[in-house]
């Protein structure tokens, strides 16, 4: 059977935890193992994962408060490189039976010899899992181009083969915007990303949110202008492609590399903001994001 090993960090998570264990429990057609790492909790998380170790293969790793992106990128450094594939989950979500076999038969099928990660939609709940809609589409598909300016892999949907586990392993950076923007990225530039219009997670709602889902348009399009008005969002992007290029840049496709540098002469010239902000290299999944991207480029607000 299908060997899956589950990365998840947990941090005062015991009010929805529960829910997530049962729901790894129930995947269908996959032999699940989950390698937590508590993020220094101060309620009882610790004690709930210690009595779910018998109804889960499950390794318990208690570590100092790094937060999220932190921990996650721990997780990714000690995953097993002896399992089939990896898959990060969100201790506040409820995944679906099917999820984990959707993944791996995709990825399977794609064969598992070049680096590829699975990553989907959301759906989105309230508090008590009532339906509130789903996350955007992402109709022009994933790209390397497209990951230098968005993410559209979630966390918590994501699903790794074993060589694209190597290429992360390769190096980790020292600062990241989010870690599953920066797996995107990595694997986007060096093998297959496989976007699966349809959802098979229950994406929690709630005001503990790491990142939650803005999910209407007006409110992506505040929450954008409110990150670049101030600033709040340039530092971690721009530092997060140059660790890009210092990790990874010398290995990527030539054509990856040229655009990664434009991408970042952008930040600090005007003539190259002008360029890029003008050319066919800024992917956004809709028309109105790249329209604003280009906007906020030009006007160096990002």
């Amino acid at each position: 059977m299908t060997r899956v090993q589950v990365l998840l960090s947990t941090y005062n998570g015991e009010r929805y935890l529960p829910e997530l264990l049962d729901s790894l429990v129930r995947q269908n057609g996959v032999s699940v193992e989950v390698l937590v790492r508590d993020d220094g909790s101060s309620d009882g998380t610790w004690d709930l994962l210690e009595r779910h170790g018998a109804s889960l293969p499950l390794m318990r790793h208690r570590g100092e408060h790094l937060g999220v992106v932190g921990s996650y990128l721990w997780l990714l450094e000690h995953a097993s490189p002896h399992v089939d594939y990896i898959a990060l989950a969100d201790q506040d979500d409820v995944w679906m039976e099917e999820k984990l076999r959707r993944a791996t038969e995709r990825l399977s099928a794609r064969g598992n010899d070049q680096p590829a990660m699975y990553c989907s939609r959301l759906t989105l709940v309230d508090e008590r899992l009532r339906f509130l809609g789903h996350s955007k589409h992402a109709p022009r598909g994933p790209s390397f181009e497209n990951s230098l300016v968005e993410n559209i892999a979630p966390g918590c949907t994501i699903v790794l083969n074993q060589a694209a586990r190597a290429i992360i392993d390769r190096g980790y950076p020292g600062v990241a915007f989010m870690h599953d923007w920066w797996i995107y990225q990595v694997i986007a530039g060096f093998g297959t990303v496989l976007y699966d219009d349809q959802s098979f997670i229950l994406y929690r709602q709630h005001g503990a949110n790491a990142v939650g889902d803005a999910h209407s348009r007006l409110g992506r399009v505040i929450d954008r202008l409110r990150r670049a008005a101030g600033r709040g969002f340039r530092p971690f992007s721009a530092a997060q492609l140059k660790e890009l290029e210092r990790i990874h840049g010398p290995f990527l496709p030539q054509q990856h590399q040229a655009v990664l540098r434009r991408h970042l002469a952008a930040r600090w010239s005007p003539a190259a903001r002008a360029r890029l902000a003008l050319g066919q290299e800024v992917v956004f999944q809709t028309g109105w994001q790249q329209a604003l991207f280009r906007c906020l480029l030009l006007l160096n607000r990002l």
